[in-house]
């Protein structure tokens, strides 16, 4: 996030998430470590949190089993009481009320597994005809959400890989679980410092930007300001081709092949970032990236 348009009491007052992950493509796993600490800005009183999970929502699973797993979960230090940790939704009980303007910490371990696309998923001609099938009888094979958490065509896309605190409004916590049409939940605007480890031959596009200076054992060492998630997109088949706009860095990944389109998709991405300032303003962050990624359903 630019300084210049976030103030340093905004910044501190968001959640902030910082995160170890350890990444196979492989085996199409993952695994690693979350503490997120929280002030309480609402004016209610808390006496629990909602995470979302969405690797084990049913379009992921088909009802059984689940792809992402909770373990030893912690607020303060202390070892928390948890329900759901097997559902899309996992409540952490909190023994000491969460007043409003407190602090506390909450952390956990998890394990992940990607879903596996179909051979050519992502083929236009093929979701054309499931299309047609479900409009006509009603049914559909077609499983895996949009294709935002899989893997595909060489490329890992991991949105919503990790627990995501749920929004908390005028009405409660939002933990309607949504649909398969559109987003599937909305999330507060929160600060990420992210390791990623992975092979040194794996290129990675997140919501981020590296902090190349700030590399550990650990591995490659990300932050992102005042964002509502922190997406992962990583293959070791892609290349990237950069300009800048108006001091905003534009990038496009793309797989090696598609060096042409990679190219064309810059140009349309610059474009568009001049045409987002010019009628609503200065763009807050320091990249833009777009990625080509193997999404199916109605945003393939």
């Amino acid at each position: 996030l630019l300084a210049a348009r976030c103030t340093e009491e905004t910044f501190q007052s968001l959640p902030h998430y910082q995160i170890d992950v350890s990444v196979d493509l492989d085996l199409f796993t993952y695994q690693g470590t979350q503490t997120l600490n929280i002030t309480n800005q609402e004016s209610a009183t808390l006496k629990e949190l909602y995470f979302f999970l969405y690797p084990n929502t049913k379009e992921l699973t088909g009802g059984k089993g689940r792809n992402l797993v909770i373990s030893n979960v912690k607020v303060d230090g202390q070892a928390a009481r948890v329900e759901g940790a097997h559902s899309p939704l996992l409540k952490v009980n909190l023994d000491t009320p969460f007043k409003p303007g407190e602090q506390l910490t909450v952390q956990l371990d998890f394990r992940g597994l990607l879903y596996r696309q179909k051979p050519h998923a992502s083929d236009l001609k093929k979701l054309a005809m499931e299309q047609l099938i479900q409009l006509v009888t009603g049914h559909s094979d077609h499983a895996g959400g949009y294709g935002v958490f899989s893997y595909g065509e060489g490329i890992a896309s991991m949105a919503l890989w990790h627990p995501m605190l749920a929004s908390y409004d005028e009405k409660g916590w939002d933990v309607d679980p949504g649909n398969d049409i559109g987003d599937r939940s909305y999330f507060d605007v929160s600060n990420f410092s992210v390791n990623v480890k992975v092979p040194s031959d794996v290129r990675i596009a997140t919501s981020g930007v590296e902090l190349v200076d700030q590399s550990s054992p650990k591995g490659r060492h990300f932050v992102a300001g005042a964002v509502r998630e922190f997406a992962l997109q990583m293959s070791k088949e892609y290349d990237m081709l950069s300009t800048t706009v108006g001091g905003v860095k534009v990038n496009s990944w793309f797989l090696k092949k598609h060096r042409k389109v990679g190219a064309s998709v810059l140009r349309q991405a610059a474009d568009a970032l001049r045409v987002f300032e010019s009628d609503f303003g200065a763009y807050p962050y320091r990249e833009l990236d777009v990625a080509q990624s193997p999404l199916v359903g109605g945003a393939g």
